[in-house]
C-alpha cells in the first residue's frame, strides 16, 4: 500500500484546535469512506474478558474499507481528541515486548480515538501498548501517528525498539520517514528563512537587490515531496500562515496552508508504469465543536460530519465521498 500524507495541528485566533493532513496515495479514493463510529462499536480487537472490544466514545473520520476491517486512518471523537495515521516506512519496529497490550498497528488509531478522552488519556495509553506488524496487501503496514485536543498540545507516536515512543509539546508537524526527531533537527539547515523580503546589500561595493516587492520571502526552502522536503515547507507554512476567525474560516485557511504541500496528478510517478502519487483528498477537524471536514482533490467543496450526541447514540454510518467536482454556473 503506497502512501504519504502531511499533517499539521493549527489554531484560529480564537484559539479553536484543528488538526489537518492531507491523504497522498497511488490509485484512487474508491476504497475510502467517511464514517460515524458511535459507543458502543465493536472494534477489531479481542477485549481482556472475552469478546470484542467496543468503543467507549463515538467519533467521525476516514476509514479504508476494502482490507477486510476498516482501517481508520484519522478521525475526532465526542471527547474532542483529534488524530491521524501517517505511513512511516523503513523506520517503524514492531518488537515482541512482554507486559504490553499486543495490538495491530492499522487499528491502533482506531482504538484510541475510542478509548481516550484526551492527549494526556492517549499518552497514557500508549506507554501500555506493543503494537506489531500489520500486513496490507502483503505489505507490513508501518506507520506512525499524531494526536491532538483543546488543550492545543500535539503528541507524536511513533513504533520503535521500545515500543511507542511518545513525543510531548511537538511541532505539531508530521509527514512520513525519517522520525520526527530527525525532521525537527533537520530545520535547523533552514534557520535564515523569513517570510519577508530581503533588503537589499552590497557585494564588492555593488548593490544588489531581489526582483520585486516580493522576492526573498521564504527564500531557500526545499521544492521537491519527499517527506523531509514536506516538513519543512509545511513547517515553516504553518510558522508564517495568518490565523484568522472563525471555525470554517480556520478550515479553510488550514487547507489553503495545505497547498505548498499537495501533490499533483502525475508529478511524482512510481516505479510501476502508469502509476504515481497523488494528494487524494485533504481532511480536517476541530477539537471544540467535534467537527470532521473533508475535501477530495477533484472536488473543493468541502463536506462536514459532526459527532452529535444523537450520532454518538445511533448506528453506524458510512458516507461515500463525492469526487465529482461541484461548480457553480453564474449565468
Amino acid at each position: 500500500m503506497d502512501f504519504a500524507c502531511s499533517s499539521f495541528s493549527w489554531e484560529t485566533a480564537e484559539g479553536l484546535h484543528l488538526l489537518g493532513r492531507t491523504y497522498d496515495q497511488v490509485g484512487g479514493l474508491g476504497g475510502n469512506q467517511v464514517g460515524l463510529f458511535p459507543q458502543g462499536y465493536p472494534l477489531p480487537i479481542e477485549a481482556a474478558g472475552g469478546g470484542l472490544l467496543r468503543g467507549r466514545y463515538a467519533f467521525a473520520g476516514m476509514a479504508v474499507m476494502e482490507l477486510g476491517s476498516p482501517v481508520v486512518v484519522d478521525g475526532v471523537n465526542e471527547q474532542g481528541l483529534m488524530g491521524v495515521l501517517l505511513n512511516y516506512p523503513g523506520y517503524a519496529q514492531y518488537p515482541a515486548l512482554p507486559n504490553r497490550f499486543p495490538i495491530y498497528s492499522g487499528f491502533l488509531l482506531w482504538l484510541l480515538l475510542s478509548q481516550c478522552d484526551s492527549v494526556e488519556q492517549a499518552a497514557q495509553a500508549a506507554e501500555k501498548i506493543c503494537p506489531v506488524d500489520y500486513h496490507i496487501q502483503g505489505t507490513e503496514m508501518q506507520v506512525h501517528y499524531m494526536m491532538c485536543d483543546a488543550s492545543g498540545e500535539a503528541i507524536i507516536l511513533e513504533p520503535g525498539e521500545r515500543g511507542l515512543e511518545v513525543y510531548r509539546q511537538t511541532l505539531g508537524v508530521l509527514t512520513n520517514s525519517p522520525d520526527y526527531l530527525w525532521q525537527r533537527t533537520n530545520l535547523r539547515n533552514y534557520v535564515g528563512i523569513t517570510g519577508k523580503p530581503k533588503p537589499p546589500q552590497s557585494v564588492c561595493d555593488f548593490e544588489i537587490s531581489g526582483f520585486g516587492a516580493d522576492s526573498g520571502g521564504c527564500f531557500g526552502l526545499p521544492g521537491g515531496y519527499s517527506s523531509p522536503d514536506r516538513f519543512v515547507r509545511l513547517a515553516f507554512a504553518k510558522q508564517f500562515g495568518v490565523k484568522v476567525s472563525g471555525e470554517e474560516e480556520g478550515v479553510a485557511q488550514m487547507f489553503r496552508i495545505f497547498g505548498p504541500v499537495d501533490i499533483p496528478k502525475g508529478i511524482l510517478g512510481c516505479n510501476r508504469p502508469g502509476d504515481y502519487m497523488q494528494t487524494l483528498c485533504v481532511n480536517g477537524m476541530c477539537s471544540e465543536s467535534r467537527t470532521y471536514y473533508f475535501a477530495p482533490a477533484d472536488n473543493r467543496r468541502i463536506s462536514a460530519l459532526r459527532v452529535t450526541s444523537e450520532a454518538a447514540a445511533g448506528s453506524v454510518r458510512f458516507f461515500p465521498i463525492q469526487e465529482q467536482q461541484s461548480i457553480v454556473y453564474l449565468n
